[in-house]
């Protein structure tokens, strides 16, 4: 019970001291904040170091809107996908994907395989 009013007390600290970040609702919960301040010991500093990455890291691969992007129709024929199941907040975590990449290299198209494996890559990270 000690250990649990401790981290409160640090949880209360840390959403003062990361209130300059934008957090989505979920951002927002204890559990999820709670997470950051575990990873880095409980240390403030670098625990919102450590969340502020993670927030630009979204923002600069956009990944909050990775699901609208839209394929060619050149790489949906060439490595169709169909998500199979989601997690609790909706987001991809089972997807089968089959890939036909040889005819791409063949004809020399190879930037739309870069395109492909950053997106593919993307749905396993969100």
């Amino acid at each position: 019970s000690e250990h649990c009013h401790k981290e409160r007390e640090i949880l209360s600290k840390f959403r003062n001291q990361i209130s300059d970040l934008i957090l989505n609702e979920s951002q927002q919960k204890d559990y999820f904040l709670i997470r950051w301040l575990r990873a880095r010991g409980h240390d403030l500093e670098k625990a919102k170091i450590m969340l502020s990455n993670y927030i630009k890291y979204r923002q600069d691969e956009d990944i909050d809107n990775i699901l609208k992007w839209e394929a060619s129709p050149t790489v949906k024929n060439s490595a169709p996908y169909k998500i199979l199941g989601q997690d609790y907040e909706n987001s991809p975590d089972k997807a089968k994907i089959t890939f036909g990449f040889q005819k791409h290299i063949l004809n020399g198209t190879p930037d739309i395989l870069v395109t492909t494996y950053f997106y593919y890559s993307s749905l396993r990270s969100i």
